[in-house]
């Protein structure tokens, strides 16, 4: 029979890519597509059908309503459950046929199972929410407040020898680079070792990082502390996660908008709060602080965060049971499944994982390398715009640092816009298709932020050359903002509707691109202004991001064929 598809709020469309329910990380028989709440939002009709009538016509197909699974006593639709970075293989559905086969089966025993995160109470799930949302505003604040200071650094730390532009970049980028790295083997050793360990050293790791960088004697010496930094980064890959082990489907749109805000806050505050702290304290003094609140939060952890793996916290009541009562037996109900399976993915397997999922599907190919060009802008601005405005516009520290909040006010704007509208769109494109809904449907806005993205990135770069006024400039930065927001995020939806239950593996590969191009093009860009100005510079960047904006608008009316090519999106009609 047809399904019903419910709608989302965008904020947990967001990063359901990432969360799709770790409740049951096991069983991979999931459907492709979770179900969705209800949006509370109106309005925005006229918008649905003017992007209906772009003229990209689809062709329909159903999608068939998917069984449901009583695990835990919990009843949920079993395409919620997508594990985190798991392997593909399914349990067998004939496991079970003799009823002794469960006797020593270790499952949770329903809602009053106080080890089981779904039932813990509300004021203690929520705490775990705020705590995960203030070290992931920490880890923001840390990662940017060096941006306005960055040339001031390099100059003290190696003098006017070592004060290259190539430097300057290297320094903010080099955490892009850890960051990229760091969930391709965070999120399985998640799954491995449970998150409560993984969690508290990675924390514990970027604490100390953070303390290195802040006594570093040289170049060198900071910019690896600020790789480690990026490195143990586990907000961007755990944080989703956790929400999805402690909340059901249905209550998770809050707690992931309070994680998305987060990051936001910090990054938003931390160039206008560093820039006075680094003029009246030095910049060492930043990231004191930044370490301070960063011990602070993990100690926090340490006393209130427990474990929130299902898989982790049956297989110790396993071994607790085999130990109390001397029978080897007792195995967890994922242990048991797991002899069903075809052999579990070795860790290198599972870190390679990404990388298959991205080789064997153009449709990832072609949407990871826009979303990785729209989203290296910002470091491209956190790289250029200290300097344009102190050298340009004779700005101070402070005030250079309080100019990034025209950035962040673009982004906040978008995040806004989308939240009302895209699932409004894609409703509106769902009911003019017999109420057939597409992956595709997602990418409207997408391709809207495509469009002006070449044009934003020209003016970006000419506005300081004919020295315009400062409000002008900063109109620029904002507009960026807005652009690149507007060219990631319905990617993000995207990639969730059209991967199912490899949308995790898909969302690593294009976090992955995204971080790589964050640290390539900053620098790519200091070498071209330093040979062309920085009028021609981002006239040939801009030519190059003219090339990349059909790519959406072809996914859009091609996505179809193209993902039925592809194991890992076929079942995605």
């Amino acid at each position: 029979m047809s399904r019903l598809v419910k709608i989302i709020d965008f904020p947990s469309v967001l990063l359901s890519s990432f969360l799709s329910d770790n409740n049951n990380n096991n069983n991979n028989n999931d459907a492709p597509l979770g179900s969705f709440f209800i949006s509370l939002d109106r309005g925005f009709g006229l918008v649905s059908r003017w992007f209906w009538k772009i003229g990209f016509g689809m062709r329909m197909a159903t999608t068939t309503e998917q069984p449901l699974s009583k695990k835990a006593g919990l009843l949920v639709t079993v395409s919620e459950r997508t594990p985190l970075l798991r392997g593909d293989s399914a349990a067998s559905s004939t496991y079970g046929s003799n009823e002794n086969e469960y006797k020593y089966v270790v499952d949770f025993e329903g809602p009053d199972d106080t080890e089981n995160p779904i039932y813990w109470p509300k004021a203690y799930k929520w705490t775990a929410v705020f705590l995960l949302a203030l070290f992931s505003s920490t880890v923001a604040f840390t990662g940017v407040s060096l941006v306005p200071v960055a040339n001031t650094i390099i100059q003290e730390l190696g003098g006017s020898a070592a004060s290259s532009a190539s430097s300057t970049v290297l320094l903010v980028t080099i955490w892009e680079l850890g960051e990229a790295i760091g969930p391709l083997f965070l999120a399985p050793l998640s799954e491995m070792y449970g998150r409560y360990r993984v969690v508290n050293t990675a924390n514990i790791m970027f604490t100390a990082s953070t303390i290195l960088a802040s006594f570093a004697p040289s170049i060198p010496t900071l910019i690896g502390a600020r790789f480690l930094s990026g490195l143990s980064n586990s907000a961007s890959v755990l944080n989703p996660a956790i929400v999805g082990d402690m909340f059901p489907p249905e209550e998770r749109g809050a707690a992931m908008s309070i994680l998305i805000f987060a990051p936001m806050c910090g990054g938003a505050v931390g160039p206008a709060v560093a820039g006075i702290i680094a003029e009246n304290l030095g910049w060492r003094s930043v990231l004191w602080i930044a370490a301070s609140m960063a011990g602070l939060c993990e100690v926090f952890f340490l006393i209130f965060f427990k474990e929130t793996f299902a898989v982790t916290i049956l297989a110790r009541r396993a071994e607790r049971l085999r130990k109390d009562t001397q029978i080897s037996a007792f195995k967890s109900i994922h242990e048991v499944q797991g002899t069903e399976l075809e052999k579990k993915p070795t860790i290198m397997g599972t870190l390679l994982r990404p990388v298959v999922v991205l080789s064997k599907s153009g449709v990832l190919q072609v949407l990871s390398l826009f979303g990785a060009l729209s989203f290296a802008y910002w470091y491209v601005v956190a790289t250029t715009l200290p300097e344009i405005l102190s050298d340009i516009y004779g700005l101070s520290p402070s005030t250079v640092g309080a100019s990034f909040l025209s950035f962040s006010a673009g982004c906040i704007m978008m995040i806004i816009l989308c939240n009302r509208t895209l699932d409004r769109i894609y409703t509106g494109l769902r009911d003019k298709n017999a109420g057939l809904g597409r992956p595709e449907f997602r990418l409207p806005l997408a391709i809207l932020g495509g469009a002006f993205l070449p044009v934003v990135v020209f003016s970006y770069g000419w506005v300081p050359s004919a020295r315009l006024p400062l409000p002008v400039c900063l109109l620029t930065v904002g507009a960026m903002g807005a652009c690149t927001l507007l060219g990631c995020l319905p990617l993000t939806a995207y990639v969730v509707d059209a991967f199912g239950l490899y949308s995790a593996s898909a969302m690593t590969a294009v976090v992955v691109m995204r971080c790589l191009m964050s640290t390539i093009l900053p620098l790519v860009t200091g070498d071209l202004i330093s040979r062309m100005g920085y009028r021609n510079a981002f006239g040939v960047l801009a030519l190059v991001t003219a090339c990349i904006v059909p790519l959406p608008v072809l996914v859009w009316r091609y996505g179809p064929v193209w993902r039925q090519r592809s194991m890992y999106t076929r079942q995605q009609l």
